[in-house]
């Protein structure tokens, strides 16, 4: 309608300069107005009926409007604009082929391809054949990669991803090549590639090529994401996993929804969650029973008016198979604590104990170990047979009983061959065992209380009792899970009797996370019982007290939380030190055809990195066919053995490597696995992004508009000055506005007339 009023469009008029092609001087226009105003003056000096000033004056404005409006069109008025030169130049056209186009958001539920396919070829706006009119128009079709197309229709929606900044850089080398006026990008604003597309549009600031781009899509929606999904990917059978996830949430605020967890495609449990905010953070706690490599998938029960469901799931891959640790544990004496914990380990598939207990000056009793030959000398006094165990324990044994340089090995056992550290309270430990100034001192997670450089004698420990008080990080960390329900296993922890005695510590390191502290702690300097960090390539943790034997001796024989307990911070210590050789894929999950790079870390009994060695590996695909993959060093700051693989068939994938020396001694083998399955990216904020897509027409010196607005498109582009145009001259005297205002305003003032009874 504007633009029939208005005889052109109405980008015309905001990029033109108007202009009279008769105008006379300003001396004969105050003159011819002058006239008028007398004229008008004398025609209603007089009237038929008495009429108020106000009334009067009204009458002749309306007169002298109309008389200006006919002096206007005498002066014949024009508008100057820049037109391109038909044919001359042409039009990149990129549309988005990505399946996030395929979601149905558009009036009636159409989709947002539909939407570009109605706007493109609709006769009622028909935006192609009006770019068609001036311009030759290339059509290109791109998600990953971008293709050629004749016709609207040939774009599916289908892509798996979306390269914005890839499809620009191709029509930006197009455009070296042609008479190219502009670039128009019609997309939803999803980009999930690595490369920045607003670099992209500075290159075109910098060719004057501008970028318009038309946002296709529902700048909000009502919609539920699972953004983040992470849980141990390696775990031990009956042990307890804490899924931690984000849920986004667009409209459902303080709805409760209900997540679901699926073993394979079982749901194995299931948790409601109170929606807070735009993200919430919510944690699910369950104990894998399927053997081996197994696929998870959480996901959110979708409600009725969701659009987008594709992206409340996602899976993860853990890996359940039968692993095994040998943890050495020395004690100074024995005592309860010893027993009970040797006791708990009784018959753990997972943890090989082997414990050396002093029962006398240079006496040691052994347990646990595989030849006469072990431990015979006391605790191990070179790396390589220090390396040989996967985590260790310090009773109650003093730092003088070491050689500096057995500790110094114990600091290198976790700190370079990723090993675990525990050191239980007593009266030989921490700072009442001497322990400050020791290279085990610089690994705790904990200070030990400081000596200010004078002689000092630590305080005995302390002999109250005590119920140990989780802090809100204890009670989500895998060690302390005693149930998979969190109200539960807070109910077992408050309900285990009382500890008697601990050791005074100093504050936490930072990094360190507290689990456990004693019930009168002071909020701004608390007791630690409990605590872990991590340190180097490995994890160490303190426990300031030595009667954890109370919560098997003062329970019911059938309570097993004493055992559960001590066998989750051995596993917790000791399983996650690496072996000498580590296979390793970057991620879990791939799309069809993603790469997928294979890392091998080869190192030698002292945890050295191997540089020549060699390596042999296999893949198995889900269809059971095994493909044999070369492995080449490389030195990138870090030796490694790579290889990459690019997976075709989704499911599940095995990879198998066996690593030899240079002189072709048999070192080992190592496995791993990968899923491959289509990805759900291009759903993530599925929302219009229109900020991005109007920075990258601003950049690059075009314009945005949204799919609304898109029928001025091709005129906004027409009347852009380039080196394809020419400036043309529009008479605007004609315009239907004009007679419009005309008629209205004359039919004002007859109808005012006549209702006060005049001629």
């Amino acid at each position: 309608m504007l633009e029939f009023l208005l005889k052109y469009s109405p980008v015309v008029f905001s990029n033109g300069q108007i202009g009279f092609r008769f105008l006379p001087s300003l001396i004969a226009i105050v003159g011819i107005l002058s006239l008028f105003t007398v004229i008008l003056l004398l025609a209603y000096r007089k009237t038929t009926l008495e009429m108020s000033h106000f009334f009067k004056t009204s009458l002749i404005v309306l007169k002298f409007i109309v008389l200006g409006l006919l002096l206007v069109m005498l002066f014949e008025p024009v508008i100057h604009v820049s037109t391109v030169i038909p044919q001359k130049s042409s039009i990149i056209l990129l549309l988005d082929d990505s399946k996030s186009m395929s979601i149905r958001d558009g009036s009636n539920k159409q989709s947002r391809l539909q939407t570009v396919q109605k706007l493109l070829l609709d006769k009622d706006i028909s935006l192609l054949e009006k770019l068609k009119k001036n311009f030759k128009v290339y059509l290109y079709k791109f998600s990953s990669e971008t293709k050629k197309i004749t016709t609207p229709q040939q774009v599916s929606g289908l892509g798996k991803s979306t390269d914005l900044a890839g499809s620009l850089k191709f029509a930006a080398s197009l455009a070296e090549h042609g008479t190219v006026s502009a670039v128009v990008l019609i997309s939803d604003g999803g980009n999930n590639s690595n490369q920045d597309p607003l670099q992209v549009a500075t290159y075109f600031s910098s060719r004057k090529l501008p970028i318009y781009t038309i946002g296709v899509g529902k700048k909000n929606m009502r919609d539920l994401q699972l953004t983040k999904v992470s849980a141990n990917q390696s775990v031990v059978e009956n042990s307890v996993v804490e899924i931690s996830t984000l849920i986004n949430n667009s409209g459902y605020n303080d709805e409760s929804v209900e997540l679901e967890l699926r073993e394979d495609d079982t749901i194995i449990k299931k948790q409601k969650v109170t929606l807070k905010g735009s993200a919430t953070r919510a944690f699910l706690k369950f104990s894998p029973q399927k053997k081996g490599f197994v696929r998870y998938s959480l996901g959110i029960v979708p409600f009725k008016d969701e659009v987008v469901t594709e992206n409340n799931s996602k899976s993860f891959l853990i890996d359940n198979r039968n692993k095994t640790a040998r943890v050495l544990y020395i004690e100074g004496y024995p005592r309860p604590e010893f027993k009970f914990i040797r006791r708990a380990m009784d018959g753990d598939e997972n943890i090989e104990l082997v414990s050396l207990l002093r029962t006398g000056p240079d006496k040691f009793y052994r347990q646990g170990i595989r030849s006469p030959d072990e431990l015979k000398q006391g605790y191990p006094k070179t790396q390589k047979e220090l390396f040989q165990y996967d985590a260790i324990i310090f009773g109650s044994i003093e730092a003088s009983f070491f050689t500096p340089q057995q500790l110094q090995n114990t600091l290198e056992f976790v700190a370079r061959r990723g090993g675990g550290f525990l050191m239980l309270g007593g009266g030989l430990s921490f700072a009442q065992g001497k322990y400050q100034g020791t290279p085990i001192e610089k690994m705790l997670p904990v200070e030990l209380p400081a000596t200010n450089g004078q002689s000092f004698e630590a305080p005995g420990t302390f002999r109250d009792r005590f119920k140990l008080q989780l802090t809100p990080e204890g009670l989500r960390h895998p060690i302390m899970q005693l149930s998979t329900d969190e109200a539960s296993n807070r109910e077992i922890w408050e309900s285990l009797p009382d500890l008697e005695g601990y050791n005074p510590l100093g504050p936490a390191k930072p990094g360190a996370t507290v689990l456990a502290i004693h019930p009168l702690s002071d909020v701004n300097n608390p007791k630690i019982i409990l605590a872990v960090q991590k340190y180097g390539a490995g994890r160490t943790m303190v426990f300031a007290s030595s009667t954890s034997w109370n919560w098997q001796m003062q329970m019911p024989h059938e309570d097993l939380s004493h055992e559960k307990f001590w066998r989750q911070t051995l596993r917790w210590l000791a399983l996650s030190a690496p072996e000498p050789i580590q296979l390793h894929v970057d991620k879990d999950t791939y799309q069809p055809g993603e790469q997928v790079t294979i890392k091998v870390d080869l190192r030698d009994s002292t945890f050295n990195a191997i540089e020549d060695g060699k390596i042999k590996g296999q893949i198995t695909t889900p269809s059971g066919e095994i493909i044999e993959v070369p492995f080449d060093w490389s030195s990138n700051g870090k030796v490694e053995y790579m290889s990459a693989f690019h997976p075709v068939e989704e499911g599940l994938y095995f990879v198998d490597i066996s690593a030899y020396s240079a002189r072709d001694e048999f070192l080992g083998t190592s496995r791993t696995a990968f899923f491959v399955k289509e990805s759900n990216l291009e759903y993530n904020n599925a929302y219009l992004q229109e900020p991005l897509l109007k920075r990258i027409a601003e950049i690059s010196g075009g314009k945005y508009f949204h799919e609304f607005e898109a029928n001025y498109l091709a005129d906004e582009i027409s009347v852009r000055e380039t080196t394809y145009s020419k400036m043309v001259e529009y008479d605007l005297w004609d315009m239907p506005l004009w007679f419009v205002l005309i008629v209205l305003l004359l039919s004002i003032e007859w109808f005012v007339r006549r209702n006060k009874g005049l001629s």
